[in-house]
């Protein structure tokens, strides 16, 4: 990581106006291998004020930028979106988290989870209340934010939506769009203790995610001892990788968008969907074959975004 004191377990940040001198209570928590080929780097720092960060550095570890944001707390997860925009989770502990003027207000008493759109020059798109804590996220090919972690209160208000406490902690799993609405949020209760820890999207378009929780959070008997690990019903039609499937290409011709695979490839039609949570169906308003050239179309530039998939019969 970024100048850190490996004796000390410390690590400074800076940015252009300020120097944060480090302390015990600073450190990076989590770092995501960006598809741009950046590192991006997200955690906690504490001297004269304390809050969390975003940093991005090169693949040799060049810092090329770093955004704070006042409010302590931490950064648990981060990930790049297919848009270049930062996806974040985690919490914070302090009265308020300003985010670059998006604050939010603390529900608890001890920490209130957030998540959070931050775009490279660290202007915030958008930030939510989240639980206690947002311990780690998922992104689907449109950016869909889904977020795993836990609250504590008696009831707990996660975008309208009011999630009852059994007792302790308890999970909770939500997706928000990425425009910052929150499609669904689901709570999972004991009178014991249950928090989510991991998430992950399967290729079926199901959820997966794991952590510790009692049978009775489940309604499964017996659960397996502390840990668990569950799945939801798929809800996005994703596309699945068929084997020796060509790859799909796109290339800039001509002043035309071209979509194509290899011209010997015999038996696949292709796909298309405005959305990843929409199912693929007929890609004919998209594409307008070439003619003489097999395998290739022609890419409709009047839509602003769609997604292509090869399929057999």
């Amino acid at each position: 990581l970024h100048r850190v004191d490996r004796r000390q377990r410390q690590m400074c940040i800076r940015d252009s106006s300020k120097t944060i001198v480090p302390t015990s209570d600073s450190g990076a928590i989590v770092i995501d291998a960006g598809h741009d080929g950046r590192l991006y780097v997200g955690g906690t720092y504490a001297a004269n004020e304390s809050g969390v960060f975003v940093g991005g550095y090169s693949p040799t570890g060049t810092e090329e930028f770093l955004h704070v944001f006042s409010g302590g707390g931490e950064i648990s997860d981060i990930e790049l979106g297919s848009d270049n925009k930062l996806y974040v989770c985690g919490r914070f502990g302090g009265t308020e988290l300003n985010l670059n003027g998006i604050v939010l207000k603390n529900q608890s008493t001890f920490f209130s989870g957030f998540a959070a759109k931050i775009d490279l020059n660290g202007d915030v798109d958008w930030g939510k209340i989240m639980g206690d804590r947002g311990l780690q996220m998922a992104l689907d090919g449109s950016n869909t934010a889904y977020i795993a972690g836990y609250y504590q209160e008696a009831t707990h208000s996660v975008g309208g939506t009011t999630l009852t406490n059994a007792g302790r902690l308890d999970v909770f799993i939500s997706s928000i769009s990425s425009q910052g609405e929150t499609n669904w949020v689901k709570g999972y209760s004991s009178d014991s203790t249950d928090l989510a820890r991991t998430i992950t999207l399967g290729p079926d378009g199901a959820l997966i995610f794991a952590g510790e929780a009692t049978n009775a959070a489940f309604g499964v008997d017996p659960l397996g001892g502390a840990v668990f690990l569950a799945k939801t019903e798929p809800f996005a039609d994703l596309a699945v990788p068929l084997p020796n499937t060509p790859r799909l290409s796109m290339s800039w011709e001509g002043g035309q968008l071209e979509l194509s695979w290899d011209d010997t490839a015999e038996g696949f039609s292709v796909e298309a969907t405005l959305s990843l949570t929409i199912s693929f169906g007929d890609a004919t308003p998209f594409l307008e074959p070439i003619p003489g050239r097999q395998n290739t179309f022609r890419v409709s530039t009047n839509t602003s975004a769609a997604y292509f998939r090869l399929v057999q019969p």
